[in-house]
């Protein structure tokens, strides 16, 4: 999801969820839109990989362990979120992508521990663009949803 500290109107269908609520007394952000949604089947012990976002400017890492312990199902997931493209606006306002693949920015690595079927928010990060873009006021939030299959 993408956090906005300029004026606007936040994704109707996240205005009633609670963890939006409490992003907005913890967060300084005013509006808050949806970027992407995205399913991911991985592997236990395994890496697994997909590009998102607009124009695939993302690629998310993950590698899922499951333990079992007093009955309940967890998942040890290691996180790793690269920015792989970033805005560039012309000189004629158009909006141009510039691939950063070879030298990507890391906007969030972390380590955590869910039950199966739990909703964690994994970090935030403040977007980047590339130089010549205006400097803007955008952070994004990535939330899991982590489900073991059988």
């Amino acid at each position: 999801m993408v956090a906005s500290g300029s004026e606007g109107n936040t994704d109707p269908e996240l205005k009633n969820d609670t963890l939006m609520r409490e992003f907005q007394k913890l967060l300084r952000y005013k509006n808050y839109q949806l970027l992407d949604s995205a399913m991911v089947r991985a592997l236990d012990g395994e890496y697994s990989q997909i590009n998102f976002g607009p124009n695939n400017q993302f690629t998310l890492y993950l590698k899922p362990k499951v333990s079992e312990e007093a009955s309940q199902v967890n998942i040890n997931l290691q996180v790793n979120l690269n920015q792989i493209k970033v805005q560039e606006v012309l000189s004629n306002n158009q909006i141009a992508w510039i691939n950063i693949s070879t030298s990507p920015l890391s906007l969030i690595s972390s380590q955590l521990y869910l039950k199966s079927k739990d909703r964690a928010v994994v970090g935030t990060s403040r977007l980047e663009q590339h130089s010549s873009s205006p400097v803007n006021n955008k952070g994004l939030i990535l939330i899991i949803t982590g489900k073991v299959l059988d």
